[in-house]
């Protein structure tokens, strides 16, 4: 089950109304295999560019994201540091080639 922290993460990364934010993830990427810590998400993306697998979003102290793409054995191929919320969705595309929401 995801905390409120995680779910606003995937609200602003997908634009998403209140709540609905994993469901618009999953229906716009194929994204599985959620993972929810205290002030991050995780998951998989399936059929990324960049041989990348699974992308981790944590929320800093600053408000701010840092998002890491890691790739088949788990090693880190991209790092976006201090991410404003309004910037997940760019960067996220922009390192996975799949879009957020329509």
């Amino acid at each position: 089950m995801q905390n409120q922290i995680a779910s606003t993460i995937l609200d602003q990364l997908t634009r998403a109304p209140q709540g609905r934010g994993m469901g618009c993830l999953v229906a716009m990427t194929g994204a599985k295999d959620f993972v929810f810590g205290t002030y991050s998400v995780g998951f998989a993306v399936p059929g990324a560019l960049h041989a990348i697998k699974r992308v981790n979003v944590y929320l800093r102290d600053d408000d701010t994201y840092h998002v890491v793409f890691l790739g088949r054995n788990g090693n880190t191929k991209h790092r976006a540091l201090g991410v404003m919320a309004e910037n997940l969705a760019r960067v996220f595309t922009e390192k996975t080639g799949l879009y957020t929401s329509l």
